[in-house]
Formats: C-alpha cells, structure tokens, sequence
C-alpha cells in the first residue's frame, strides 16, 4: 500500500470547516497536511464533499448467543461509519470470548470500536440479567462491589462502563451510581446511563453522570435541561430507535424459551412509538437551544444478519435536523462530540494534522434529507481506500 496520498480540490465539511475549498495530504494512515494548492499528484476529487468518518456512539455489538464475527464492522466501514462504540454486551458467553474477538487485528476493511463489555448493575436487577435468563451484567450490591466491577473491566482492557435505570426494574442507587463514576474516573474510562424515564435524570446528575446514553422519553423540565447544560452533559440521543419496529433477531440468537414468551408479547403500538419519539425530539430541541452538546448514537442491537445490513443512520441524522441541528451541527454530532464521548477525538472526528485518516466522500449535495450520505461514494479507513466509485 502507497503511505501517500494527496486528496486534491475536494470540500471540506466538519465541525468547524464548512464547504472549504482544501487539498488533504494523508501519509502513514494519517493526516499530514491541509491547505489549498498543496504540491504534488494527487486523487482529484472535485466533486465531493469530504467529511470526517462519522462515529455511532451507541451500538450494541453482540445480542443473542450468535458466532462473533466481522460482517457489521465491514458493512459500517463501507457506508461511511468508520468507528463505533458498543455500549453493552447482550450475551452470556463467557467475557473472554469477547476479549479474543475484540482484540484480533483487523485491516481497513471494519470499522474501529471500543467497549464497555458487560452491564454494571443491581444484582438480579435490570442489566443483569436478561428476559431470557442471559446474566449480561456484573451483578452489583454496594458500592465495594460495583467499584470492584468497573476496576475489573478496567483491568480487562474496556473502555468505559455503562448503567441503566428504570422504576420497574432493580437499578443501582445514587451511592451505587456515584462509585461506578468515580472508579471510572480513576481508570480513564467514560461513564454513562441509560435512562428513559426523565424522572431518574436528577438523581443521575447528583451521582456524577455527564453522560446519557438516551434521550428520555418522558418530556424533562426546562430546570433539568438547564441544569444538564450547567453540568456539561452529553446526550447521545438515539431518537430514531424509538421511532421504528427494530429488526428481527435470528433464530440462532433466540433460545427456544424466550421464543416462546416472545410468542405472546403484543407488539408496540405505532402511535406510542410516534408519541415518544416526539416527546424525545422535543426535549433535544430544548436541550439543544440551551447549549447542550449532542453525539450521535442509533442503539443498533445484534451482530450482523441478512435482512437489515446496518449502514449509514440517515434516519437519526434527520430527527437530530429536525430537533434543530443545523447541518454543520448533525455533523458535529456524528463527528467531533461523538468522539469526545468515546474518548477518542484526540484521534479522530474532525480535519486536523496528526489526526487518523478516515474521511468519506458524497458527490451530491448534504442537505436536511440527508440522503447524499445513503450513497457515500468515497471511505477511506485508517488511511486506506476502501471504498470508490
């Protein structure tokens, strides 16, 4: 492979460039150089528009007792999601297992991830163990035993660690809560919650969250969202999930128990599904009006099947837009604050020299449809070419 490449009279597109008129020099994998009229034969790109790899900062690699493999990190590369950041593992599978995928070298062909591993949870409680009996979380009671977690993941080469709370399920408390960010804290790693009901919200800040892994669905005071804002939470949003009927699992990911009760589970109600999700947009659009910071996240579930490859997330970009993202700010959302969140934006999310290089390029104009990024038609991937046409 060529160490260099010169990316020659393309536009650049990130959180702080917009429609710039650049060269990009990339060298050893790298960004080496920015500027117009840089010297040199190059790949002329005219046409496109040059954005940063956009970054999924809330997926879930594995759900169901499936064979761990590459298919979803090649088919995120290849639409342009050229890093992710897997939020919690939804098997029972032994946690080694895991660790010796996760750390087989891969070439430029997948997308780069990190990982919070297992749940950090209530014994018994919600992210423990799973409706079909999976124990998917390190199963806490106090806060020796929930620092002892976070410090075990932390050993075990993850990256950050996730909880969830919820009024009809066991959840950590506040004193529970307040260790696993500290013990975070201590080790490097981010801390975030997943929480759907706004209620919990507060607590969570007095516990030292500054992380949602969601947007709650229920509609949150303008006092909360100013003081999210005042204690510099993200929220990665994850609006378009609530939106949509999520793809079957395979069969194989299904044990034959859970099927069963699956058998008799009514299936949502449409016009709840557009209820909540309205509820969501609106307090993104609230929180967002403030200040508040946004990353983008999908909470894509399972290893990759057939019938709906993962991809591009037009449908979250769109929401974002419609909450009041300007496009420069989707972009950022989906680049810059998503790598901040997964502690990574000192390598990649935006044009700057030193940085990795994963960019994608769109011949067609980015506008609110975002449908010129459902036809990316250039992803370069740690500095590679995988995709041109």
């Amino acid at each position: 492979m060529d160490n260099r490449l010169l990316l020659k009279n393309a536009m650049l597109c990130d959180s702080q460039l917009w429609n710039a008129p650049m060269d990009v020099l990339v060298e050893n994998g790298h960004i080496a150089a920015i500027g117009q009229n840089l010297p040199g034969p190059g790949l002329e790109l005219t046409s496109y528009t040059l954005l940063p790899g956009f970054i999924d900062a809330h997926v879930h690699l594995v759900t169901g007792n499936i064979e761990y493999n590459d298919i979803s990190l090649q088919n995120w590369a290849r639409a342009g999601v050229t890093f992710v950041r897997d939020l919690g593992l939804g098997n029972d599978r032994p946690l080694e297992d895991f660790i010796a995928w996760r750390d087989t070298p891969r070439d430029a062909g997948c997308c780069g991830f990190v990982s919070s591993g297992r749940f950090i949870a209530r014994k018994n409680g919600l992210g423990h163990i799973m409706p079909d009996g999976a124990e998917c979380g390190l199963g806490c009671q106090g806060e020796e035993q929930v620092a002892a977690a976070v410090n075990y993941l932390a050993k075990n080469g993850f990256h950050g660690v996730k909880t969830q709370v919820d009024p009809k399920r066991l959840s950590l408390n506040k004193e529970e809560i307040a260790a696993m960010v500290k013990a975070a804290s201590a080790n490097g790693m981010w801390a975030c919650a997943h929480v759907l009901d706004g209620s919990f919200v507060p607590m969570l800040l007095d516990a030292g969250i500054r992380e949602l892994a969601h947007m709650p669905l229920t509609p949150l005071p303008d006092e909360t969202l100013k003081r999210m804002v005042d204690d510099d939470v993200t929220v990665t949003a994850t609006l378009y999930v609530n939106s949509v009927e999520p793809p079957p699992l395979p069969p194989e990911a299904i044990p034959p128990a859970m099927r069963e009760k699956m058998k008799h589970i009514p299936p949502p109600d449409p016009a709840d599904r557009e209820a909540k999700t309205a509820i969501a947009v609106d307090n993104v659009r609230r929180f967002h009006a403030m200040g508040g910071q946004i990353a983008m996240g999908t909470d894509t579930m399972r290893m990759e099947t057939s019938p709906a490859p993962v991809g591009m997330p037009v449908g979250e970009l769109r929401l974002l837009h419609e909450a009041g993202l300007s496009l420069q700010e989707v972009v950022k959302a989906a680049t810059e604050t998503a790598a901040r969140v997964c502690h990574v934006f000192g390598q990649m999310g935006s044009f700057t020299v030193g940085k990795m290089a994963n960019i994608i390029g769109i011949k067609e104009p980015l506008d609110g449809s975002f449908s010129a990024l459902e036809n990316v038609c250039l992803v370069m991937n740690k500095g590679e070419i995988i995709r041109h046409e």
